[in-house]
């Protein structure tokens, strides 16, 4: 597939995307809340992708864990402060399997994960990206570990800082371009979908795969 074929791709999924946005404006808090949701969690909710991060209003933390209930994807509070929450939503056993990749021990080791069970590593997680809110420390990129990206391009975005990408897409690609282009796709595919079933009224857990 050529990059323009993906560009061409994405800008038929605007659609449903500029629906839901269109009515954020005009839509109670709690509503506008899940509209946005489900854009940042499409992939997840159709179990194309093990994971997302976004950030919510503190107070609304609660709202969200009902959000997620009974669809088979976890909730947890990474950091908060200044009104303001990270959130990352995941599928725990896929979460799992990642964390238990031979390569994925040895990199996160160097960044001081001693375990690879889900939760050990999450409380980690959150100190870090606890001490980078605060200015103490950089931000912990090993984050994409956790969002499901390849490790050659977790590695390839610290080593060049983020600079001299192959390719960008939901993230910056220094490996297979290929694979990675074929993957967001996937992601689009399963936005456009979670939406169109969103604006039709289906309930979170409907929506879930």
């Amino acid at each position: 597939m050529t990059t323009r074929g993906v560009f061409r791709y994405r800008r038929r999924q605007d659609m449903p995307t500029e629906a839901v946005l269109h009515r954020l404006s005009s839509r109670k808090m709690t509503e506008s809340l899940m509209m946005q949701i489900i854009l940042h969690c499409a992939p997840v909710l159709k179990n194309v992708k093990m994971s997302s991060m976004f950030t919510v209003p503190a107070a609304y933390l609660k709202f969200v864990r009902s959000v997620f209930k009974n669809t088979g994807i976890k909730v947890r509070c990474l950091c908060q402060g200044m009104g303001r929450a990270v959130v990352y939503v995941y599928r725990e056993q896929e979460v799992q399997q990642c964390l238990a990749d031979p390569q994925a021990i040895v990199f996160l080791h160097t960044y001081g994960y001693e375990s690879t069970d889900v939760d050990a590593c999450l409380n980690h997680l959150s100190q870090r990206v606890s001490l980078s809110a605060q200015g103490a420390e950089s931000y912990p990129h090993e984050m994409g570990i956790f969002l499901g990206y390849p490790l050659e391009d977790v590695r390839g975005f610290i080593l060049h800082e983020g600079k001299d990408s192959r390719y960008t897409g939901y993230w910056k690609v220094y490996g297979d371009v290929e694979q990675a282009k074929q993957t967001f796709q996937a992601y689009d595919n399963a936005k456009e979908c979670a939406v169109v079933e969103f604006m039709a009224g289906k309930q979170m857990k409907e929506i879930a795969c």
